[in-house]
């Protein structure tokens, strides 16, 4: 999880946990994959990225709906981009890409916070 912002949320939506780590889970793809050149070629870290700035983007258009229904609408959609994010984990894992240290911390994590 986000440790302490260095200043008081100014959206509805920093406040949620599942924000907060999303946010959290993406600084880390940033810091793994920094390293991945060849990764590039495949198109695959862009699509990883995309993925998971998708969780936190949702989740954030979704606590800006007015109607609950909406608000889970958005909500669910975060939660399909979860699932398509450990699904592109899986494969820069089985590319190895991502070693085992770092893809049980992200199981961990995703787990955690569902």
């Amino acid at each position: 999880m986000v440790d302490k912002m260095s200043s008081p949320p100014t959206y509805p939506f920093e406040k949620l946990r599942v924000w907060q780590e999303s946010m959290f889970w993406l600084g880390g793809l940033y810091e793994i994959t920094r390293k991945f050149h060849e990764f590039v070629e495949y198109g695959q870290m862009s699509r990883l990225h995309r993925d998971a700035v998708s969780i936190p983007s949702k989740l954030a258009k979704g606590s800006g709906s007015i109607t609950k229904k909406d608000q889970a609408h958005h909500t669910h959609i975060a939660y399909a981009s979860v699932v398509e994010f450990m699904n592109q984990l899986i494969v820069v894992r089985n590319r190895k890409f991502l070693g085992e240290e770092h893809w049980a911390r992200y199981q961990f994590q995703i787990r955690r916070t569902q």
